[in-house]
């Protein structure tokens, strides 16, 4: 399955970081990957 749709809103985070303060939620189902809680990039 791809995840393209979520590469690129990662990537687009990433881009808005390096200009200053940001945050990205990451939501879904317990299980499926997501960081665990606490997850500071």
């Amino acid at each position: 399955m791809s995840r393209a749709v979520e590469s690129r809103a990662v990537t687009d985070f990433l881009d808005c970081a390096v200009r200053g303060p940001a945050g990205l939620v990451v939501e879904g189902e317990a299980g499926i990957g997501k960081p665990p809680s606490g997850f500071i990039s």
